[in-house]
């Protein structure tokens, strides 16, 4: 969270132009990840394989994973869910926007700065709700419903920090219902995976076959599908609001952007989000695999491993 601040710092300190600088942190980075990455090369596999539930072959790998509806339609949430583009232009929001007596906007902190206190707002109190996951899938009778809990909140919550504004003090106001709202939110990458997992499970108490591997590349997937249309419908967006780049060293950027842009940037931001978590809702709905079914499954897939 504290990249986008450090970046512009140094691009106001040294003069330099933020996309040399962003250029520089992007190699550094990039050739950083790539490095870390390779030491997984002489990672070992430790788990026990069963033959008897692997596939004879990708054929029939991909032809029991579009078997699998409710690792589809959790699939399908996440594309959905990748339509709340609107967080991806909230610094935009900032630079644009906010006025030049906003805390931040003397020289010091700027948009990305200001990004960055955005994000530890919504993102730090996503710890507890990691911290309660479990609490939350005995409260709600399930993941599925605290996947729904979650994206129900952050509809809510954004809708009212919208009608709130962000004119004056109800700025910040916005920022900790925002805070608020976040806390379900870590419990979201929790809760995924353990129906991903779930679904693993039912497919093998269903055809006697495990496909972990073709499931979670599935996953891996479309998680980078998502985010790609995320940033594509991000950056359509400033092309149909006519927004025009501009990189210097000013401390205020108000007026200068486009009419539309400036009507539209603060609901994209906000609203965006709710419609995103309304339609992950809606596939959800379609998934029937209450407590007791899945207490069934792992009962009777335990005796088929273990048997008297």
């Amino acid at each position: 969270m504290l990249i986008p601040m450090f970046i512009e710092m140094i691009a106001l300190r040294t003069q330099n132009k933020m996309s040399l600088v962003t250029l520089v942190f992007a190699v550094i980075f990039g050739l950083g990840g790539g490095m870390l990455s390779y030491r997984s090369y002489k990672a070992q596999e430790r788990i026990k394989i069963n033959p008897q539930t692997q596939q004879n072959s990708l054929k029939e790998s991909f032809s029991l994973l579009f078997k699998n509806k409710m690792m589809l339609l959790v699939t399908l949430a996440n594309l959905f869910g990748s339509l709340g583009f609107g967080t991806q232009l909230v610094t935009y929001f900032f630079k644009y926007k906010l006025p030049v007596d906003f805390p931040g906007a003397d020289g010091f902190i700027g948009a990305l700065g200001l990004t960055t206190i955005y994000f530890a707002i919504t993102n730090v109190p996503q710890f507890i709700g990691m911290i309660f996951a479990d609490k939350f899938k005995k409260f709600f009778k399930g993941y599925v419903n605290v996947l729904i809990f979650i994206q129900a909140t952050n509809a809510v919550v954004r809708t009212v920090a919208f009608l709130i504004g962000f004119e004056g003090t109800n700025f910040w106001i916005g920022m900790g219902l925002l805070a608020l709202g976040s806390i379900p939110m870590g419990a979201l990458s929790i809760a995924q995976t353990s129906v991903f997992c779930d679904s693993v499970d039912y497919m093998e108490w269903e055809t006697g076959k495990r496909t972990e591997g073709v499931t979670f590349s599935m996953q891996t997937f479309f998680t980078k599908v998502s985010s790609g249309i995320t940033g594509g419908l991000a950056t359509l967006s400033l092309s149909l609001l006519g927004y025009k780049a501009i990189d210097d060293t000013a401390t205020s950027f108000i007026g200068t952007q486009t009419e539309a842009f400036d009507s539209w940037i603060w609901p994209l931001v906000m609203l965006t989000p709710v419609i995103a978590s309304i339609l992950y809702i809606i596939p959800l709905l379609f998934i029937k695999y209450p407590p007791e079914k899945r207490e069934q499954v792992e009962r009777e897939l335990a005796q088929r491993r273990n048997p008297i």
